[in-house]
């Protein structure tokens, strides 16, 4: 008589009181009696599966998610697809897990991308955030950095040379915690720093983005520095907000016959140019 092993993980099957199913010592899928006298006797394991097969390993799929189990998540949801090939959430899930297996993750903090992807998608699932896990020294191209819901904590983001690429950080409501030195920056790249989306309950937040050997931390915040939104606002939703603000200020410059650009006062009579910017008048 053969072991039982289970099928989805390879752990023992141990039979409960009664004898009338299973379940695995390992991943705790369930087994019927049926089932359990097939792998005892050595019937190979369908290739399909059942409908209760394929809902059961999606709740396995799932747990392993949950625990940032890549490799048992990718034969799960093979598993998944084999009974199933159109089945459109494992189809996404396995697209994911080819960049998620770049993600060493413990215990909800992310410790390191060995990625080379530009596009660094953070896993959902992530609490804390430490931007020095990810190493840009492989990434090129312009870089976008995209951070899940469930993020609560952010630390450690020194911006240096490697982010010169980062055009924009969205920052999730969900956020409830940044380290007071995750906005640091050096004075070389000061002029790079990227566009920086924050919910407006850290508006009154000091963050230090400017250290002196000499002169020792200080403090360098400004409100122009960050651009702040209010509620459950998704960087979409953000953008569309700037978009018709920008309208609105254009048209109220416009109004005041001066620069829609900036504000500035025009000087000239045959071509006007703004005294500020220095961009000719185009109204």
């Amino acid at each position: 008589m053969n072991k039982l092993i289970c099928d989805i993980c390879g752990g023992a099957i141990v039979v409960q009181a009664g004898g009338k199913y299973g379940i695995c010592d390992s991943c705790g899928a369930n087994y019927t009696l049926d089932r359990m006298r097939e792998i005892a006797s050595g019937i190979k394991v369908s290739q399909t599966g059942s409908k209760e097969d394929v809902e059961q390993w999606k709740a396995l799929l799932n747990t392993y998610l949950t625990a940032f189990d890549w490799e048992a998540a990718e034969s799960t949801v093979k598993k998944i697809l084999e009974a199933v090939p159109t089945d459109e959430y494992s189809l996404d899930v396995y697209k994911k897990l080819q960049s998620w297996k770049d993600y060493v993750i413990k215990e909800g903090t992310m410790l390191e991308y060995k990625g080379i992807s530009n596009a660094i998608d953070i896993p959902y699932g992530v609490k804390c955030l430490d931007f020095y896990a990810i190493n840009l020294a492989y990434v090129k191209g312009k870089i976008t950095i995209t951070i899940p819901e469930t993020v609560i904590k952010i630390k450690d983001f020194a911006f240096s040379h490697r982010y010169l690429d980062l055009q924009e950080i969205f920052i999730p409501n969900s956020v409830q915690e940044i380290d007071e030195r995750v906005f640091y920056v050096s004075d070389p790249y000061r002029n790079y720093w990227p566009k920086i989306y924050l919910p407006e309950r850290f508006m009154d937040c000091k963050f230090i983005m400017k250290e002196g050997f000499d002169t020792g931390p200080l403090d360098f915040y400004n409100k122009d520095d960050f651009i702040f939104y209010s509620g459950e606002q998704t960087l979409e939703g953000v953008r569309e907000i700037e978009i018709k603000n920008k309208k609105e200020q254009s048209a109220n410059r416009r109004a005041l016959g001066v620069c829609q650009h900036c504000g500035g006062v025009f000087k000239g009579f045959f071509n006007p140019r703004c005294t500020s910017c220095g961009k000719e008048k185009d109204y």
